[in-house]
């Protein structure tokens, strides 16, 4: 099969997710290092899929 590299990231909860909305700017801001980074794992940049679930989706 083809292999993958799965990389997780979770974001603020609670009250220091409210101002300014820093929950989403967390989750933009670990897309930009998954992206800059998994290089260092073998994977390709311009290839990725990206899934969430509940609270986490984007």
């Amino acid at each position: 099969g083809t292999p993958i590299i799965f990389m997780s990231m979770s974001h603020r909860l609670g009250a220091w997710s409210q101002p300014d909305n820093l929950a989403i700017e967390d989750q933009a801001l670990a897309l930009q290092w998954m992206k800059e980074k998994v290089g260092a794992f073998g994977g390709d940049s311009d290839r990725t899929t990206l899934a969430g679930q509940s609270a986490g989706a984007l």
